[in-house]
């Protein structure tokens, strides 16, 4: 009976993650990450802890709001707000055309 060969063809740790962070999956996640990040510089500080960035759904990026008010403020800035977030935009390659504010989608934990 012939010897069993117990052994695969392993593939190193450095090319696996030179995969995982290629794949269009990880690419799309880094840029929202990057995106999402990049909120914080283009709204007020008093916006910002009343904001996150909830979703980015197709062109659309959603605003997670406290109340009413911060979301009824953001919108009438939606225009500088955009202003603000063009250079990141263009930078990451990534075109949004509206922003949504909702304030079903706040949570403390958002």
């Amino acid at each position: 009976m012939g010897k069993k060969i117990l052994y695969t063809d392993l593939t190193d740790a450095n090319s696996l993650i030179e995969d995982m962070l290629n794949s269009p999956q990880m690419q799309k996640a880094l840029k929202r990450k990057n995106l999402f990040d990049m909120w914080k510089k283009s709204v007020d500080k008093i916006f910002y802890d009343k904001s996150k960035p909830y979703s980015l759904m197709g062109r659309t990026l959603v605003i997670a709001c406290k109340n009413a008010a911060t979301a009824q403020e953001l919108q009438l800035r939606k225009v500088q707000i955009f202003n603000k977030l063009e250079p990141y935009l263009k930078a990451l390659n990534l075109s949004v055309e509206d922003i949504k504010f909702d304030t079903k989608r706040w949570s403390d934990d958002t």
